[in-house]
């Protein structure tokens, strides 16, 4: 009995954020979902800013859903005693630190460039993944209904996670789009003796 690491593949639609955004994206959290996530509420009141940083890092590198929708905050703010149903997402540190490789974007706005090969190994890369886990323009399985309508329904979405803790002037369709990458997972592996 022991381990064994392979590289799995990972690819999805989402949001992309570099390091730097993230890092202003953090700062703006910290800000304003106090009314909604009161371990940083607690946190900001406690430590640093560099901790609550600190904080939101670990959680991208856990991958959970552990960041309040930037639509909620908005809502808590006229009615604080309830919860939308949808409150939380994620966001997944794509980066050596969790040993990503091979990642690769290709946004939705056609002045991007249409693919970029990023370098994970070098820089961090932030992703908010979407909702929904099928290709998002395709047909799924036996209900034979899109995932999306639309893209405009996916950055909707994204905007209603990210909006507010992202600048008033932030391009959203340069930074939606789909994106491939390999894991680093470990599992267990027994080897069975006859």
């Amino acid at each position: 009995m022991g381990k064994v690491s392979i590289f799995c593949p990972v690819s999805d639609y989402g949001l992309l954020l570099s390091q730097e955004e993230f890092d202003a994206f953090s700062k703006a959290y910290i800000e304003k979902a106090c009314i909604g996530d009161e371990e940083i509420c607690k946190l900001k009141k406690s430590h640093t800013i560099e901790d609550c940083f600190g904080e939101l890092h670990a959680r991208a590198l856990d991958g959970e859903d552990n960041f309040v929708y930037s639509q909620v905050i908005e809502f808590l703010k006229e009615t604080p005693l309830v919860w939308p149903t949808k409150s939380w997402f994620n966001i997944d540190l794509i980066g050596d630190e969790n040993e990503c490789q091979g990642f690769f974007f290709s946004p939705f706005k056609t002045e991007a460039e249409c693919f970029q090969i990023l370098e994970a190994d070098e820089e961090n890369y932030y992703v908010v993944p979407c909702d929904k886990n099928y290709s998002v323009f395709e047909k799924r399985g036996d209900k034979d209904e899109l995932t999306y309508e639309n893209r405009d329904e996916l950055i909707d979405e994204m905007k209603a996670k990210t909006k507010i803790y992202l600048p008033n002037d932030f391009d959203f369709e340069a930074h939606i789009g789909y994106f491939e990458y390999c894991k680093k997972e470990e599992f267990e592996w027994s080897e069975e003796k006859n």
